[in-house]
């Protein structure tokens, strides 16, 4: 069994094709359609819209919502997420992962809402994250040292 749905995959007695994507942290796989995408601002609060489940070629790894909610300070990555464009956020981001006055990403969570949110970060996501003891230590009590370690590859195949 996989997803939220619990139904196996394939799923025979599903009409609906649907692209299978495993997240990084826990490693469940989900049916893109289940993944509980966030909605933007851009509308306002009644014109939310629904963001859309990006290209594969688009980013390199998936985090879950639940995990992004067990684990917080990723939301000040979101400027590695590829839907980035576009979308409502505090705190603007150089090319380094770091803020203006140079704070720590992890540090910088403003965004409501954006820690419980699917994150499909771009490739070279993980050379990114801050490396400063405080968040050091934050790794290790989490047990998500691994993210520190960089990957030959991503994108791992759908569960057969």
């Amino acid at each position: 069994m996989y997803c939220t749905c619990g139904r196996p995959y394939p799923d025979p007695e599903d009409p609906v094709e649907d692209e299978m994507i495993q997240c990084v942290l826990c490693e469940d796989w989900y049916h893109g359609r289940h993944l509980g995408l966030g909605t933007t601002k851009e509308e306002g609060e009644e014109g939310k819209k629904k963001l859309s489940l990006p290209q594969g070629a688009d980013y390199a790894e998936m985090v879950c919502a639940g995990c992004a909610s067990a684990h917080p300070w990723l939301a000040g990555y979101s400027d590695l997420d590829c839907r980035h464009k576009g979308m409502e956020e505090d705190g603007e981001v150089d090319g380094e992962g770091k803020g203006k006055e140079d704070e720590c990403p992890a540090e910088r969570v403003r965004e409501v809402g954006a820690a419980g949110r699917t994150f499909f970060f771009v490739s070279g996501w993980r050379e990114r994250l801050c490396k400063c003891g405080k968040c050091g230590a934050r790794y290790k009590e989490e047990e998500v040292e691994f993210l520190l370690v960089s990957l030959l590859f991503t994108h791992p195949k759908s569960p057969m």
